[in-house]
């Protein structure tokens, strides 16, 4: 109830005290402001990017160091006599894709297989098997095996006689002063690459040798057995196979080369060795593009087959004849 005339006066709320946590805040806040602070805070500033710095050069040793380690066993790996499969072609990919050169090399059997005990014949042949050789064409054809960052990739000295090379790939590689005397491919997928050497009793089995070069010594012979051989030249070597398929835009050539460089050319099948070929219609324009060719497996091209005759007709300039110049 209000009296009249009573004068109404305002109570004034006591004031507080700033809290513990208020002074330890002021507190920290002049500490921080403080130039010596400062000077501290830019201190472990440096000192931290330098020990970074530091610590990833250390990381960059230790995996330079690691690599290092595994190149050098990889070495050890194709120096080590052992017949069958003993690792070597993983062990030469490995080195190829780590960018070590692969010249004078030596696999054959009389080097790290087992012989006969007079050395007449290998009868413990080394087993290679994961071989990848790859080089990439410039933008036209991707990698699909081995990172490596060369061009042009020449290997020389490669010594193989007597040995197996299994589920292998070499694209876009030359093998020059070879010597695959005796040597064993299965299934080899073999793409613009160029082997020159010693090939007398070479074999290659259920491969793929697409756009590619076979230069032997004259009166050397090699077999083919199955597989497709579309685009590939065989120079002075007498070749024999089993069931060998090729587009029938790009026949296999046979090429007598001379010393003075002259020579003759002509297509496979007008060499009297039979083979079968294979309708292009609905492939890539490049050979080395197109699927690899089967008969029958539905993941690969399957080959509508096409007469000789059916082929010079469609493709005259594939089937021409000639000399070769110097």
């Amino acid at each position: 109830m209000r009296v009249k005339g009573a004068v109404m006066r305002k109570v004034a709320k006591p004031s507080r005290k700033p809290s513990s946590w208020a002074h330890l805040g002021m507190w920290l806040k002049s500490v921080e402001e403080h130039p010596v602070s400062r000077l501290a805070g830019i201190i472990v500033k440096v000192l931290g990017f330098v020990g970074l710095a530091w610590g990833l050069y250390e990381i960059r040793n230790t995996v330079a160091n690691q690599r290092d380690v595994l190149v050098n066993q990889q070495w050890d790996r194709i120096g080590r006599r052992a017949s069958g499969n003993s690792g070597v072609g993983e062990a030469l990919t490995k080195l190829h894709a780590a960018g070590q050169e692969l010249n004078q090399i030596d696999v054959s059997c009389a080097n790290i297989g087992r012989m006969s005990s007079d050395g007449s014949s290998c009868i413990g042949p080394p087993i290679l098997t994961g071989l990848y050789l790859s080089v990439p064409r410039e933008e036209i054809w991707p990698m699909r095996t081995v990172e490596v960052q060369f061009r042009n990739l020449v290997i020389r000295g490669l010594k193989l006689s007597g040995a197996e090379i299994e589920d292998s790939a070499i694209r876009n590689v030359t093998l020059t002063e070879i010597d695959a005397r005796d040597a064993k491919f299965r299934n080899l997928d073999a793409v613009s690459m160029t082997m020159i050497g010693t090939l007398d009793g070479l074999t290659l089995d259920g491969s793929r040798l697409v756009d590619t070069v076979w230069q032997g010594k004259q009166g050397e012979a090699i077999s083919l057995g199955s597989g497709e051989v579309s685009g590939a030249s065989f120079i002075n070597l007498s070749v024999s196979h089993q069931v060998a398929m090729a587009w029938a835009d790009a026949p296999p050539r046979i090429i007598k080369l001379n010393s003075n460089g002259t020579g003759t050319t002509r297509p496979m099948l007008e060499a009297g060795i039979s083979l079968i070929l294979c309708n292009p219609d609905g492939q890539p324009q490049e050979v080395f593009e197109r699927a690899r060719l089967n008969m029958t497996d539905d993941r690969r091209a399957k080959c509508e087959s096409m007469s000789l005759d059916d082929a010079k007709k469609r493709f005259p300039e594939a089937y021409v004849a000639g000399t070769m110049n110097r």
